[in-house]
Parts: C-alpha cells; sequence; structure tokens
C-alpha cells in the first residue's frame, strides 16, 4: 500500500487508542440505575458487550435511545484507574507525524472536545493531534453516527475523505468512514468486535490493533 496516497489519519478514542472498557462498564451500570435496571456483573457486561447486544440489558420501559444518550453525554463523569493506551499507541502517533500525516481523533462521547483534549493530554499523546471532535452538537442526530464529525474533521484538515484512514473498533466507526467516502477504513479488535461485523460494516481491512498501522502503510518507523 502507498502510504502518498494518504494524507490523515482518523482515529476513534475509546477502545481504538485509550482502554476504557472497565469505564464504560461503571458508567452503563450507573446510567441503568437512573433508569431503574439492576446492576450487572463484569462477566454479563463483557458478554453482551462483545455480542453488542447491551440494549438487552436496558429496562424494556426505557426509550434506549434516550438510555444511551445519557451515557454518552456521562462518560467523562467517571474516573477509572485502568483507564490505559492500547498498547503501542504513543509510537504509531509519532511514528506518523514523522511520516506527515495530520492526526484527528473522533469520538461517540457527547462530550465538549476540551474534556477529550484533557484526557489525551493525561495520557501523554495530545502533541501528536491536530484535531479532536465530539458527538456533542450531534448527539440528538442518528445516534452512534460519526458521519457529520467526520465531514469536520476533513473541513478543518483540509484535506478530501480519499486522503483519509478512518481507523475505529465498533461498527458505527467503519460504517461512518464508509459512508463519507473515506480512502481507507480500518477496523480494529481491541474493541472486542467480531471481525464478520466490521467488515459488513465498511471495513476495508481489519488489523489486531493500531499498533499494526505504519507496517499496513510500509512505514519505516525507526
Amino acid at each position: 500500500m502507498d502510504p502518498h496516497v494518504f494524507k490523515a489519519v482518523i482515529f476513534d478514542l475509546d477502545q481504538t487508542l485509550v482502554y476504557t472498557l472497565e469505564r464504560f462498564y461503571k458508567v452503563f451500570n450507573i446510567t441503568l440505575k437512573k433508569f431503574g435496571g439492576c446492576y450487572v456483573e463484569w462477566d454479563v457486561f463483557l458478554k453482551h458487550y462483545s455480542d453488542d447486544s447491551l440494549n438487552f440489558l436496558i429496562p424494556p420501559s426505557c426509550d434506549r435511545e434516550t438510555f444511551w444518550r445519557v451515557f454518552l453525554k456521562s462518560y467523562c463523569d467517571v474516573n477509572c484507574s485502568s483507564d490505559s493506551l492500547i498498547p503501542g499507541v504513543e509510537a504509531v502517533l509519532s511514528c506518523l507525524k514523522f511520516h506527515g500525516f495530520k492526526i484527528a481523533v473522533v469520538t461517540g462521547r457527547g462530550v465538549s472536545v476540551k474534556r477529550v483534549w484533557e484526557e489525551l493530554k493525561f495520557f501523554g499523546i495530545s502533541s501528536y493531534v491536530d484535531y479532536v471532535a465530539t458527538c456533542e452538537s450531534t448527539l440528538n442526530g442518528k445516534l452512534f453516527s460519526k458521519s457529520e464529525i467526520l465531514l469536520e474533521v476533513f473541513s478543518f484538515l483540509n484535506v478530501n475523505a480519499s486522503q483519509c484512514i478512518v481507523v475505529g473498533d465498533y461498527w458505527a466507526d467503519v460504517r461512518s468512514g464508509r459512508s463519507v467516502g473515506a480512502g481507507l477504513v480500518v477496523g480494529v479488535l481491541t474493541g472486542l468486535m467480531d471481525p464478520n461485523v466490521l467488515k459488513e460494516n465498511g471495513a476495508d481491512i481489519i488489523l489486531n490493533s493500531v499498533a499494526d498501522l505504519p507496517l499496513l502503510l510500509k512505514l519505516n518507523c525507526g
């Protein structure tokens, strides 16, 4: 693959660059409690998470879209000591910047851009990132879609969609990348999603993690 075709890489945040699954679990249970649901044990949660069937754990009386909007707005309200960079992330970002790529981070969290920048700084990777976009302003639209914020990123970075690589761990990430015409859509398995689901939703290629991206792009990272 010729890396010169591409000018920018746009990464999803959670479970793609940063492991926050235990935080997800905590916020999920907090949101369940708000809507009268029962506490879910970790092993039950993990099974439904990996099967993409968490909706079955939401009380039938609760509107699921309302539940998830509350959840996404609350994602930064919980601290979790297990939050950490996916192995190899900093080296990958450094390599991409060395080779002249623009880098953006997008997230489905319904929070301010400022709060995401604060997390990137905490994890020591903010200096590699050119732009951050969240779903705070689009949360009342199509749930889980990142299409609007991807278009925002293209505009800010002054690149065409075909010059961008979109990387994510969830079906909605790759579907959004495909829907806006990204030149390459990469699914990663660090979010425990079935690779077949990622492919069915538009991933051109599946990697174990973002650590494999430089090899895919044939980049010499030194």
